[in-house]
């Protein structure tokens, strides 16, 4: 869902410099982008080439390096643009880091917010060449605000805008004018580039949107109410609940469930999907192939010429694994005790879709792109927020009809409920919705029932049945483009293949230097 709406605090203003200054900057640009310097120091990222200036970006910290500054912001070039800045209220003071960013067509941003620790409130982006739509969003619950940006527009990013929302632009060739021109067409997208200006900070972040600023999460520990809590966790997005990191929700939602359906999950993974299967017969005879998140080892006996290892965070799901004769060993996906290049190849298959941040999300792929030797490739697959594509049939998920018993050909993560009750005390104390079992999801952050059958042992015959037992599971269900978006904030790594799946968005990743 979109709307044309702009966050609270956003300003646009069209035509903040003229046709001849646009051209000027461009000029600036292409001549920068043709030195030796350039082609030596650039940062050519995956999604878009990027040039600093009053201090170096860090992408892989996302912080500057204030020690060592670099070549100034060109005075000569931007000193009315920065004043004018100033005039106008986008910031309180002269910018000193400008960060020019160099789109193709078809390149786009994975959504993000700038670190509230580096940079001051006031985050100003001026547009050049081409047009294009850039998304905004508060949460998975609310609707996208789409804002056009245009040639010589200014973006600026203030308070609630700059702080609490992500914003992106989704990689693809055309935009469509349907949300901003009664004629709805469609355009091509052209080079653009951007000139964003921001001014360092340099003590720590104290606005008030806490639940998603880095300098006050590490307050979050000091509440005795937190378990668990350390420096690195984050906020889960969707809980909006600053008392409760993501460590914590997932140990309720995901580990701790698991641990205790464990039996009856395994009973219903029986069948390996032809997709992943088809990857794990394509590696060379002694290849080592490890399986992040095995559940009961589906995948492990798939190839007898591969060394199989599997790891997963539920040790009662390892010790099925172990009865079955596997390799495998109890880990967290976020801290894999496997030695780096080790892998030439990685299935993580309904595993990510389970971390409740998207800082943790990368990180996870992160650590599996770590482990992967140089050409060594990886296939994830992550539950699609898109049950029904369009002019597509019903996932499977969805098509699924209620059975008795569990049915052995269930989506992995999929549920074999025999009825949907909308809500249990074990969700009582989480402010996500609970989803609706086979239907199409409604938001991006939810709790899944799974619906523990209590069967009776032959002795117990004669006995009533007790009451199944409900478990919510956490899933943050990913939109089309979302998981790649993860993926190209990686440095190392290229996307060699993206598919939709019976209701799965699905990547194949490929390491690219070490």
């Amino acid at each position: 869902m979109t709307d044309t709406k702009h966050p609270p605090g956003l300003k646009y203003l069209s035509e903040f410099i003229t046709e001849e200054k646009e051209a000027e900057l461009i000029r600036f640009v292409e001549e920068l982008m043709a030195s030796e310097e350039t082609k030596s120091s650039g940062d050519f990222l995956k999604n878009r080439t990027t040039l600093h200036f009053g201090y170096q970006f860090r992408y892989g910290k996302n912080d500057l390096d204030l020690d060592t500054p670099i070549r100034p912001i060109p005075g000569e070039l931007c000193g009315d643009i920065l004043q004018k800045l100033v005039e106008c209220g986008c910031v309180t003071r002269i910018p000193d880091q400008l960060t020019v960013n160099i789109y193709e067509p078809g390149q786009g941003i994975p959504p993000h917010v700038d670190t509230h620790s580096v940079f001051e409130d006031g985050i100003c982006s001026l547009s050049l060449g081409g047009a294009v739509v850039m998304d905004f969003s508060s949460g998975a619950e609310d609707p996208v605000l789409q804002v056009l940006l245009e040639p010589r527009s200014l973006l600026a990013m203030l308070g609630e805008s700059r702080y609490a929302w992500t914003h992106g632009i989704v990689p693809r060739a055309t935009d469509s004018l349907a949300n901003f021109s009664t004629t709805g067409q469609t355009w091509r997208r052209l080079r653009r580039i951007s000139f964003t200006f921001r001014c360092a900070k340099k003590t720590p972040c104290e606005c008030d949107y806490r639940e998603h600023c880095d300098s006050q999460r590490a307050l979050i520990q000091t509440n005795p109410g937190i378990p668990n809590a350390h420096p690195g966790d984050f906020v889960a997005e969707g809980c909006r609940d600053p008392k409760k990191p993501a460590s914590s929700l997932e140990d309720e939602y995901v580990y701790q469930v698991y641990e205790r359906i464990a039996p009856h999950f395994s009973e219903t993974r029986h069948k390996a999907w032809p997709q992943i299967a088809k990857f794990v017969a394509a590696l060379a005879p002694g290849s080592v192939l490890l399986d992040v998140g095995c559940g009961n080892g589906k995948y492990l006996g798939l190839n007898d010429s591969l060394i199989q290892i599997g790891c997963d965070r539920s040790s009662n799901l390892i010790s099925i694994c172990q009865a079955r004769g596997f390799q495998v060993v109890v880990s967290d996906i976020l801290a894999l005790p496997f030695r780096a290049g080790s892998c030439d190849g990685v299935i993580c298959i309904a595993v990510i879709h389970h971390l409740s941040s998207e800082e943790r999300r990368v990180q996870a792929i992160q650590e599996i792109v770590r482990l992967l030797r140089l050409g060594g490739r990886a296939l994830i697959y992550v539950w699609a927020m898109e049950q029904q594509r369009k002019d597509q049939k019903k996932s499977t998920y969805l098509k699924k009809t209620r059975h008795k018993e569990p049915s052995p050909h269930l989506n992995d993560g999929g549920d074999p409920s025999t009825s949907d009750l909308p809500f249990s005390a074990a969700a009582s104390s989480c402010p996500l919705p609970v989803h609706v079992n086979r239907t199409e999801f409604k938001q991006q952050d939810v709790l899944v029932p799974w619906h523990l059958k209590n069967v009776p042992s032959s002795a117990d015959k004669e006995k009533p049945a007790e009451p199944e037992k409900v478990f919510h599971r956490f899933y943050h269900v990913f939109r089309e483009g979302e998981l790649r978006q993860c993926c190209e904030r990686l440095a190392d790594v290229r996307v060699v293949l993206e598919y939709y799946d019976e209701g799965n968005w699905c990547i194949v990743l490929e390491k690219t230097a070490i």
